[in-house]
């Protein structure tokens, strides 16, 4: 994956700040080396909209001057700043590499927001559409109450009194986990 940063809206945003795309959540399925891995540019998430293409012609390759490996172990969480300048080479290692990604963005990010979906569909994230999107975090918390009774559960706030219709349970597991990446924006 080249050189990027995340995010599509918000960068000349009069109230544009280092946060204004949210953070990734990156499980490593395998150790991550400086051969297999994300390369980052510590600091860049500040910076607003990077030139990338002047910092690599400055850098005089693809390595870019600064940038450093995130490097852990199988079952590591990495978490990043979306507009941090990130990007994988080749994989030059004989280790395989698999990352699973989760993106996260503050609601007034997202309210009122006009995008695609991954299928091509234009879509509005009203005050609906983000409460049904929202809803895969209270099942994910009640999952998680069934599989470790004895541990103190996190609280989230916005599924407080909406605990019944987000159980854990075949029906929910149809109707809001199945398929639920093909809900996924970009912003």
């Amino acid at each position: 994956m080249a050189w990027h940063q995340d995010g599509t809206t918000h960068w000349d945003a009069p109230d544009w700040d280092p946060d204004a795309h949210g953070f990734n959540f990156m499980a490593q399925l395998y150790p991550s080396t400086p051969g297999n891995g994300v390369w980052v540019l510590p600091g860049s998430h500040r910076l607003g909209r990077v030139d990338i293409k002047r910092l690599t012609t400055e850098s005089g390759s693809e390595r870019i001057t600064g940038a450093v490996p995130l490097i852990c172990d199988s079952g590591d969480v990495i978490m990043t700043n979306r507009q941090l300048v990130h990007g994988s080479f080749a994989n030059s290692s004989p280790d395989r590499r698999v990352t699973v990604n989760a993106g996260f963005f503050a609601r007034k990010r997202v309210l009122g927001v006009t995008t695609e979906l991954l299928s091509g569909e234009e879509v509005t994230f009203d005050e609906a559409r983000l409460k049904e999107r929202s809803r895969m975090i209270s099942v994910d918390i009640d999952a998680r109450r069934q599989r470790f009774p004895d541990e103190s559960s996190y609280i989230y706030r916005p599924g407080i009194g909406q605990e019944d219709e987000n159980r854990w349970c075949e029906d929910t597991r149809r109707s809001i986990v199945r398929n639920y990446n093909l809900r996924d924006m970009y912003i």
